[in-house]
């Protein structure tokens, strides 16, 4: 089960490579997929540098990794981590709710109630949620991190697809 939860973690590499397929295949009409690419490894950046911020006391603890954490990189071969070693937010859970979410948002384009759109959209939007729900559970069941930092990872992930989201549509990159 282990193993299976092991491929999961790779989603956000899959995606990656998806991307810029998908951009090679036709740059003109998939200059968005380039800049989704930059954009999520920026952000996966960016994650790096909020997991080494300094927590207070109350904090720290749950910023931690979990205790007997292993195999947290993205092909898990790195055995266990040290203890205290800085696990908010999830970066795995991040960059796949980044993509899934801005890929809901292209749909829905804010336009119309979301429940009017969900029902419309029920297939496309679950397939969505369960990428992201999958890879917070591989992340779980691995042990890679806690509950509070892979809701912290959807929650940035989130925030991070709808500036995105306003970015395209600001330089017209998205209708």
């Amino acid at each position: 089960m282990i193993i299976f939860f092991d491929f999961i973690s790779l989603l956000p590499i899959v995606i990656y490579f998806s991307l810029i397929y998908n951009f090679l295949i036709n740059p003109l009409k998939n200059i968005v997929d380039l800049f989704l690419f930059i954009y999520i490894l920026a952000t996966d950046y960016l994650v790096k540098i909020i997991k080494h911020l300094e927590y207070p006391e109350k904090l720290y603890k749950i910023t931690r990794r979990p205790e007997g954490a292993n195999n947290t990189d993205y092909f898990s071969r790195n055995g266990k981590v040290p203890a205290d070693t800085p696990g908010f937010p999830s970066g795995h859970v991040t960059g796949v709710t980044i993509f899934s979410i801005f890929m809901i948002l292209v749909k829905w384009k804010f336009q119309g109630g979301i429940m009017n759109f969900f029902n419309e959209n029920k297939r496309y939007t679950l397939v969505h949620l369960f990428l992201i729900f999958i890879t917070g559970l591989a992340r779980y069941v691995k042990k890679c991190h806690n509950l509070f930092q892979i809701f912290g990872g959807f929650v940035f992930g989130t925030f991070m697809s709808v500036i995105f989201y306003y970015l395209m549509k600001l330089f017209l990159l998205l209708n």
